[in-house]
């Protein structure tokens, strides 16, 4: 509860700090100090935020939160089927171009490496 409140109290803070900045922008927009103010709040907000969103996709990284959801789009049957659906209906998405030049290029690897185990492979004949 503690937290939830401390967030919301953040929130109306940048709020009230955004609302202030825009109306010091427009209404004396030739004022050069309130100028030079305003461009002052917007680093700091900027420098907050930024790091704000930094923390938490660091925090998601290392937690594997992203392989996490990564793995359970790439198996989900529903979303094969979406993508089933998109290449059928010959929507160029960048989604589904994107997997579709991974899976081909996957199995042309796959090819290629079988063809060259089985170039270098000695044949052994039963004596």
């Amino acid at each position: 509860m503690l937290s939830r409140n401390f967030i919301l109290i953040i929130f109306a803070n940048f709020s009230a700090a955004t609302v202030v900045t825009q109306v010091c922008l427009f209404v004396f927009p030739t004022n050069l100090l309130l100028r030079d103010l305003c461009d002052r709040m917007y680093r700091v907000l900027d420098y907050i935020l930024g790091y704000f969103l930094f923390l938490w996709l660091f925090l998601f990284s290392f937690l594997k939160v992203f392989d996490w959801v990564q793995t359970t789009l790439l198996y989900n049957i529903k979303f094969q089927q979406k993508l089933e659906q998109a290449r059928i209906l010959g929507n160029n998405n960048y989604i589904s171009t994107y997997i579709d030049r991974s899976l081909e290029r996957n199995n042309n690897n796959l090819r290629t490496e079988i063809r060259r185990e089985f170039k270098t492979k000695p044949t052994s004949s039963m004596v």
